[in-house]
């Protein structure tokens, strides 16, 4: 474990400070006597935290003249990293993300590096033990995947702030935090929609898996379905049949569907459906997971889509809330958000081929 001293929490929370509020080179940073009250710390450790930024070149101390004080020289600390945050990501060929690994790697490495902490990154697709290893140097954890109990317990025993995303079955036995979207209420969120949208037959498709966002999704379509006493329309495509095979049986009884609940990667199936089949129809469709990116769209008169804010910042930011004072991160549950209808793609109705 990378031991923090004093004066250099200081210096990470001047950094923090820094990055908070946007400062950029040349403006001038607050008075020691000013800071003294923001970093918890004794005027001796806080001098030597400045001494330390200054011969980093990241702060340049003025003593007379006109205009005294410290000024910051340059915002992004990118030399060598005293303290680094270890980003571990598991993936077994077959995991799922709203939010590709890539940007959300850049995102948090980001947020590190502008508060004076490194990232080191490694993925691995099965359980290991020398994770133990690589993790012993570490400041702080943050996990990324299917993680089984017994690492994130060896995990635990390094006593590091740790935060772990995209793993519901370890997070509900163990006390290490966590950062999850709520997908319950991404669901029921978009069925009340449907609802105020004046949609009657209100369907949610999804997969056959028991990967965790699809029960969910399914438990918060049921609460709103039975809040409006409406029946309860699922399709549940098994894997043998694929997606395609399951909506040639499903759709022939449910074509007066209009209200979809589903994920954006099922929308062309389902359109698809339509056109083949002569079927003209006007349904709504909310996508419930958050990547509104739909660039190949084109025929659909009604798209909504549930979005959270960043699963990765907020894990980071709950992490350096944790070692700026001294404490565990804290837990989070993402409340969804419907993009509104200034944003909403307005497109032509789907026309049947025999029209």
């Amino acid at each position: 474990m990378a031991k923090i001293l004093k004066y250099d929490s200081i210096r990470m929370k001047i950094l923090h400070y820094i990055a908070e509020n946007n400062l950029r080179p040349g403006d001038r940073l607050p008075s020691v006597r000013q800071l003294i009250h923001q970093v918890d710390g004794s005027m001796i450790s806080l001098r030597r935290a400045m001494k330390e930024l200054e011969f980093d070149g990241i702060v340049e101390l003025r003593s007379g003249g006109q205009n005294p004080g410290s000024y910051l020289k340059r915002s992004i600390y990118s030399d060598k990293w005293d303290f680094y945050i270890l980003y571990i990501n598991i993936c077994r060929g077959n995991e799922k993300s709203g939010e590709p690994l890539e940007q959300q790697l850049g995102i948090v490495t980001s947020y590190f590096n502008s508060r004076g902490l490194g990232v080191k990154f490694f993925s691995v697709s099965s359980i290991e033990d020398d994770i133990i290893l690589k993790a012993h140097n570490a400041s702080a954890i943050l996990l990324d995947g299917w993680f089984d109990d017994k690492i994130v317990a060896q995990l635990e025993t390094l006593r590091l702030p740790m935060i772990l995303i995209g793993n519901r079955k370890a997070s509900h036995k163990k006390e290490t935090a966590t950062v999850m979207r709520d997908n319950v209420q991404a669901a029921s969120l978009a069925f009340r929609q449907c609802v105020a949208d004046g949609r009657r037959k209100i369907a949610l498709l999804r997969g056959e898996d028991d990967y965790y966002s699809y029960n969910e999704y399914e438990e918060g379509y049921r609460q709103a379905a039975k809040e409006h006493g409406m029946a309860p329309i699922i399709g549940c495509s098994p894997r043998e049949k694929g997606l395609r095979g399951f909506l040639e049986e499903f759709m022939p009884g449910n074509t007066d569907i209009d209200g979809w609940l589903l994920s954006h990667t099922m929308f062309d199936r389902v359109i698809s459906w339509y056109w083949r089949n002569h079927v003209t129809a006007q349904p709504e469709f909310i996508f419930l997971d958050h990547t509104p990116v739909f660039c190949d769209v084109i025929d659909s008169p009604y798209m909504r889509w549930i979005t959270f804010d960043s699963i990765g910042l907020t894990a980071a930011g709950q992490l350096m809330d944790g070692l700026l004072n001294n404490r565990p991160p804290q837990s989070r549950l993402l409340a969804p958000r419907l993009v509104r209808d200034e944003d909403f793609w307005t497109l032509p109705p789907i026309q049947g081929a025999g029209e």
